[in-house]
């Protein structure tokens, strides 16, 4: 695979780009949309601490979360290219917004909480594939990797918000709250750019899922393996630490988060500039270091830990999406954004039941 921009001139044209201010505002609802869902970056925690719950229980919650968005991922591609990202976003947000509110009341019923957990994956999904596809629709062609990990570092600033907010107000408050966030965000929603049909060029047809797939197929099976290693290390640390005597894993989160914004806004032209290729090959070497170095984590370095883990797909995540945007064409970005990421997801939920 080869990166659709790599001339001479690339660092010119990097310094040049420019974003209209309509992606500004999708990286602001993004990042609204982090607080929203970082609450749930918290569930191993909720399943030790307040459910008194096992490994093997971390595991289960962690998987039907990641199974929803799986299993959303196929629909998310097709509606996102065919209804609409803004119409789509909207309606996932208030569907979120229902099952965190859901999932807040029968948080201690397993029968209900893993079902409502399945949901609210699946919604999560639709939303971030949109607003992904949306900063690609808008962000200059030379600088989509950028774009993307702007995008994430907006993401990246409000998984410590959760940690902090449960042990003072209950473990049913910040879900509670991620349901009021996601209603904040369908009204948001109706200032973002209107839904328009993307003209396929006359000698090209729209790539069918299928044509996707199999020009996609290396960064999917690349996807789900950083998945599955994404949940071992930001997962099963929290009940390995914690049944350490450590009595907060927020060290761990904090870290991620300064390690993700320090890559993707001081370096974020970075996988532009190298090839995304060669961007994630690095980043999936440096995963490989990270999580290997997990096996001996202690709390004195959890912090340590997350912020290598976060320099490190700080560089994956913008990488792989842009690659796989520039793979299939700005036609089929639903559809590209739905599968990378459906892959992501899918080594995450197998990798939690698997751990």
């Amino acid at each position: 695979m080869r990166s659709a921009v790599s001339t001479e001139d690339l660092p010119e044209k990097l310094a040049t780009a420019e974003f209209p201010r309509a992606f500004f505002g999708v990286i602001a609802m993004q990042f609204v949309f982090g607080l929203a869902v970082s609450t749930f970056t918290i569930l191993p925690s909720v399943v030790v601490r307040h459910l008194r719950g096992s490994s093997d229980d971390v595991g289960v919650y962690a998987a039907a979360l990641a199974f929803g968005a799986l299993a959303a991922a196929p629909v998310a591609g097709f509606v996102l290219d065919r209804v609409g990202r803004k119409t789509v976003i909207q309606l996932a947000c208030l569907g979120a917004a229902a099952s965190s509110f859901l999932f807040a009341s029968f948080l201690d019923v397993r029968g209900i909480a893993l079902p409502l957990l399945f949901v609210s994956g699946a919604t999560f999904v639709m939303i971030v594939n949109g607003l992904s596809t949306l900063v690609a629709d808008l962000a200059p062609a030379e600088s989509i990797a950028r774009a993307v990990g702007w995008q994430g570092a907006a993401n990246a600033i409000s998984p410590t918000m959760a940690e902090h907010f449960a042990p003072t107000f209950g473990w049913h408050a910040p879900f509670f709250a991620s349901g009021g966030i996601c209603l904040l965000l369908v009204a948001i929603g109706f200032f973002l750019p209107k839904d328009r049909t993307i003209e396929i060029p006359a000698d090209r047809a729209r790539v069918s899922p299928r044509a996707a797939i199999t020009a996609l197929a290396p960064l999917l099976l690349t996807a789900f393996l950083a998945g599955a290693a994404f949940t071992a290390i930001s997962t099963f640390q929290q009940p390995h630490l914690l049944a350490r005597g450590a009595s907060s894993v927020r060290d761990y989160f904090i870290g991620f988060s300064v390690g993700a914004l320090v890559m993707r806004l001081g370096f974020g032209s970075l996988p532009d500039r190298l090839g995304l290729p060669r961007a994630t090959r690095s980043a999936l070497a440096g995963y490989a270091l990270v999580s290997l170095a997990f096996t001996a984590i202690v709390p004195p370095v959890l912090g340590l830990g997350g912020l290598t883990h976060g320099l490190v797909h700080g560089v994956l995540y913008p990488s792989m999406v842009a690659l796989s945007f520039r793979t299939v064409g700005a036609e089929s970005r639903g559809l590209a954004a739905s599968f990378t990421l459906g892959a992501f997801n899918g080594g995450s939920a197998l990798g939690g039941l698997a751990f």
